[in-house]
Formats: C-alpha cells, structure tokens, sequence
C-alpha cells in the first residue's frame, strides 16, 4: 500500500506538467459502485463523429456510440465531478496518507 500512494504522489507531481488530474471521490458522497468498471468517454469534434463510452467488463473492452448509453456515461462522470474533491484538496488528502503510511 505504501508504493502505491507513493506512486500517486509521483502522479500528482507531475500534474502541472503533464495536466493529468487525480480527484478522489469521498466514501461519504455516496456515490456506491463508482469504482466497479472503469470507463472512458471519448468525444470528437463536429457532428460527423459521435462520442463513445468505452467500459472495461472483465477484461474486455465494450464501445459502444449509442447516444442513450453515452448519456448515461456523461450523466454519470457530471454527477462524480459534482462529489469530487478538487484536485488540490485530493492531492493533499494522497500525500497526507502517504506520509501516514510512512510513518506507521
């Protein structure tokens, strides 16, 4: 456990650089079931090229471009963002427990 936060603290060192960004969602937003797949959304420019939601099921890749299941995608990653800490607030909560770890 303690690589694994010291691989996020390594992450979000390179947040400035890179623009990746980490946000944690608290397990008192009860948000259930938020880490059960993972999903990427993929969106395009111009109508010519829909977006596509891209959601690992036991380890396979499902796209799909149906505009109601890319909705419930969307819908969904809002309502996280909506919970999240910012990512400030979730970088000092991952290298607080860093430390933690190192410390116990």
């Amino acid at each position: 456990m303690r690589a694994q936060f010291a691989h996020l603290v390594d992450l979000t060192d390179l947040t400035e650089t890179t623009g990746l960004q980490i946000r944690i969602v608290p397990f008192t937003s009860g948000s259930q079931g938020v880490g059960a797949v993972e999903t990427t959304l993929f969106g395009f420019p111009g109508e010519a090229h829909a977006s596509t939601a891209a959601t690992e099921v036991f380890g396979a890749t499902v796209l799909t471009e149906a505009p109601r299941s890319v909705r419930f995608v969307r819908k969904s990653f809002e309502r996280l963002d909506k919970v999240a800490l910012s990512p400030v607030d979730s970088m000092n909560l991952i290298r607080s427990r860093s430390q933690e770890l190192r410390n116990a």
